[in-house]
């Protein structure tokens, strides 16, 4: 028996057990090795997506793009940029990227960018996703958020943190169930 005849059920099973974080490159690599597999090694490989740079970004959204199964495995997305400038071209295309995560259910935008309403234009507030978790850190207040958190019904964690350099101690991080934030949501400068 072959594995590319075992039930696609069972090897995401298999994959996701025995293929964790730390070997991503080896499960890249079965994709090469056996096209059969390809479908549910993708799904394991996009459900949790870190990215790091603009190039990070270019890379993601055009391999989202040209397979969108791979957009819909997405649940977990975290952008952690820390520069002192925005990208308008790789934020274009990330926003057209959020619209095709269906099933995105947790969110971590970690930029340390000004300006500071460079955020608001990287997530429509129209995506089609639920979150569950939202995390944001960033240099300064983002007024969009209000609007985001009012667009998701199904937030049950919200984290947010503003000032700057996580490292040092000097930032405020608040974070408190979601519908508190829905209810009472409060500008506070750090």
């Amino acid at each position: 028996m072959s594995l590319s005849s075992l039930p696609p059920e069972l090897l995401l099973s298999i994959f996701q057990t025995y293929a964790p974080e730390a070997h991503r490159t080896w499960l890249a690599s079965v994709t090469t090795l056996c096209k059969a597999l390809n479908p549910v090694v993708e799904s394991v490989l996009y459900r949790d997506v870190t990215i790091t740079s603009d190039e990070g970004i270019r890379m993601f959204c055009r391999t989202i793009a040209s397979e969108p199964s791979r957009s819909v495995a997405v649940r977990k997305l975290a952008l952690v940029f820390h520069s002192t400038t925005a990208s308008p071209p790789v934020d274009a295309i990330l926003r057209s990227a959020f619209l095709s995560l269906v099933n995105l259910t947790w969110l971590q935008l970690d930029i340390s960018i000004s300006p500071s309403g460079y955020l608001a234009s990287l997530v429509p507030v129209d995506a089609p996703f639920r979150l569950r978790s939202l995390s944001v850190m960033s240099w300064h207040y983002q007024s969009f958020l209000e609007d985001l958190i009012a667009s998701q019904p199904s937030l049950e964690t919200l984290t947010i943190g503003f000032g700057g350099d996580w490292g040092v101690s000097k930032h405020r991080v608040w974070i408190f169930p979601a519908a508190f934030a829905r209810s009472r949501y409060h500008h506070v400068n750090p």
